[in-house]
């Protein structure tokens, strides 16, 4: 008898969602089946009923209605086809109303990103714009926007607006972001050259420096970088960003040699 609550027990877990049973829950139901011919003393002279068994047009009884599993509150209309739950599924506790799946019932590609919550992964937002490469700039030892050789930004998406060449960034959302740039400058100044950037914001009262990095030494004849490799900020709608460049040494030619680069996430 023990072996049979067991089984019963175990039920529980093969009821799908459309209330039927799955091939494991059949079976499961096979062994209770059998296992209660066995065992005659353990049922109620008033359990089996004229109306719980149904008869078929060929005469054949293959047909159980109603079989409550006692203890769980869950009848069971059992026949050759199919076995379905004709009442009780609140007696399956969390599996009833299926609130509660464990990982090992969920299909690897059942899980796509349409159908993750977007407080489980929230919805990002992206920008990317290159130099022009036609367009130069050369650097002074005063700080100016780096402006006048972005190409259009690709992609962009909404909440996020590239201001052209001008290089001017307006977030128009809420939300945290991660800006990355490299800055490449070319060096035939005759003298050895540092590439100084800054990342500027605005928030309505103007514009002040929030980062600052430069490159190492470039000497005559070579190229070299200042990069920000990810900077994050917590932004308001509205908050607008700006590059600046300025150099230490020999003049720099930014935006025709080696490639520069903005790239932004907002989440």
């Amino acid at each position: 008898m023990a072996d049979l609550i067991q089984q019963v027990d175990a039920l529980r877990r093969f009821v799908e969602a459309d209330g039927r049973l799955s091939y494991e829950g059949r079976e499961i139901i096979r062994l209770i089946v059998n296992a209660l011919g066995g065992q005659g003393a353990d049922l109620s002279d008033v359990s089996v009923t004229d109306e719980k068994v149904a008869v078929n047009a060929a005469g054949a009884a293959d047909y159980l209605a109603n079989v409550l599993i006692a203890g769980t509150g869950v009848t069971f209309d059992i026949q050759s086809s199919a076995i379905t739950v004709s009442a009780g599924l609140s007696g399956l506790g969390d599996l009833a109303p299926l609130d509660t799946v464990g990982t090992a019932e969920i299909d690897d590609a059942a899980v796509t990103l349409a159908k993750l919550a977007s407080d489980v992964l929230p919805a990002m937002l992206y920008l990317m714009v290159q130099d022009d490469g036609a367009t130069g700039q050369t650097t002074t030892g005063t700080a100016a926007d780096l402006a006048g050789m972005w190409a259009a930004a690709t992609p962009a998406d909404t909440g996020l607006a590239w201001g052209g060449p001008a290089g001017e960034l307006t977030v128009t959302t809420d939300g945290t972001m991660t800006l990355s740039a490299m800055i490449g400058v070319n060096n035939a100044s005759g003298s050895d050259h540092e590439l100084h950037l800054e990342l500027q914001e605005d928030t309505g009262g103007g514009y002040s420096t929030i980062f600052e990095t430069k490159s190492p030494v470039v000497a005559d004849g070579s190229n070299g970088w200042a990069m920000i490799p990810g900077f994050v900020r917590a932004v308001t709608s509205g908050n607008t960003y700006k590059l600046r460049v300025y150099d230490t040494g020999g003049a720099g030619t930014i935006g025709t040699g080696p490639q520069s680069y903005v790239s932004v996430m907002v989440w």
